[in-house]
């Protein structure tokens, strides 16, 4: 089955065939994008918008305004896929000049007040290329999917698959809502002797004040994500100038020697005990309740959904926990005393301050285990 979209002269058009198998109607069309409802296996349903952004910059905002205007009519959870033909930041696109991203400001601004929440990619990074040659040749990431909070609760692990440029100036892209993660790529952790060197320090002070869009947490979270890819490119470059002395000490790393310093030189290590660590676990089977093992992704996710709702989901009013009945519940809590005054309450739900803040930083390790972000506490500390 097919449905489509006429271009605009050279520009635009939709073009969409599924299978019959396929449980998805098309419920609304316009220039821009497509609408269809989409059944999924268990019965719930879900919208699937198919977006072609404008080509011409003056005319982005309203054509966003109108997929804004429908979105909020949709009283279920949805997925918009598409050409955006916008970047969202400067690590979207590559060029010989390194100028100001026209609409990201206003773009990223969009996807805020909507609450989209972008789907991460794997594979090559652009999705389009101007197909010029020397300087003038452009890379940008125009082709994404973003989702709506309620879509993720249903397809949580969903991903997009980036394949190469070949016939089209754009990359085909391929959705995926089971896209496993490769167990071998890790985080990179930021090394606390880089911070060192005064060359480094100057790079992490030059990537932080480039400007960011959104909310203070998110535009954090931007600048570190930067500052981990800059400082993890300067330490490679770094790894290249000391490659004599790096490779040394990677083969007796290799023959599990004990080294120990004798105070005579730098080219000198220390080393104690040093082990890798183990593989990341995955569950590939559970017993159920009924005493019957299954090795399947799904219904194992099912399983322990269920049993996490059975756990924390209040029993009816027709049943009894050990004598005790939900509406007996209330009348416990009653006769519970206080101890927490209103003063103390206020001054617990105060926001913290940036003195707080700035001495929790500074009683912790220097080099205590870094969270997820692999930024341990030291490059607070010092930088």
């Amino acid at each position: 089955m097919t449905a489509g979209i006429d271009a605009n002269v050279v520009t635009g058009g939709l073009w969409v065939g599924w299978k019959k198998e396929a449980k998805m109607s098309l419920v609304e069309t316009c220039n821009n994008f497509m609408v269809f409802l989409v059944e999924k296996m268990n019965g719930r349903l879900w919208y699937l918008v198919l977006f072609y952004g404008a080509s011409k910059f003056e005319l982005r905002e309203l054509v966003f305004g109108t997929l804004e205007a429908y979105l909020h009519k949709l009283n279920r959870p949805f997925l918009i896929v598409g050409d955006f033909n916008q970047v969202d930041y400067k690590c979207d696109k590559l060029s010989a000049c390194n100028s100001h991203i026209r609409g990201a400001c206003s773009f990223n601004n969009w996807k805020l007040r909507n609450e989209f929440i972008d789907i991460p990619f794997k594979g090559p990074r652009f999705t389009w290329c101007n197909n010029r040659k020397g300087n003038h040749i452009v890379y940008d990431r125009l082709d994404k999917a973003l989702r709506s909070k309620e879509w993720f609760t249903l397809f949580p692990e969903t991903g997009i698959k980036h394949h190469p440029i070949q016939i089209s100036d754009h990359a085909p892209i391929e959705l995926d809502l089971h896209l496993t993660k490769s167990a071998g790529s890790k985080p990179y952790k930021l090394d606390a002797w880089t911070l060192d060197y005064p060359e480094c320090i100057q790079i992490i002070k030059d990537v932080w004040t480039l400007p960011d869009f959104g909310s203070p947490t998110f535009r954090v979270a931007r600048k570190l994500a930067r500052v981990r890819q800059h400082v993890k490119r300067w330490a490679l470059d770094k790894k290249n100038d000391w490659s004599d002395k790096w490779d040394e000490f990677d083969k007796r790393l290799e023959q599990g020697v004990e080294l120990a310093t004798s105070g005579g030189g730098e080219e000198e290590y220390e080393l104690v005990n040093m082990e890798g660590r183990a593989g990341r676990n995955y569950i590939l089977g559970i017993k159920k309740s009924d005493g019957n093992w299954t090795y399947d992704h799904k219904e194992i996710s099912n399983c322990f959904q269920d049993s996490f709702i059975k756990l924390y989901s209040r029993p009816h009013q027709d049943q009894q926990v050990q004598g005790i009945t939900p509406s007996s519940f209330d009348q416990v809590l009653r006769n519970i005393h206080k101890r927490v005054m209103n003063d103390d309450a206020d001054l617990l739900a105060k926001p913290f301050t940036a003195k707080e803040v700035r001495q929790a930083i500074f009683q912790m390790g220097p080099m205590k285990s870094p969270g997820p972000d692999g930024i341990p506490a030291v490059f607070y500390q010092r930088c």
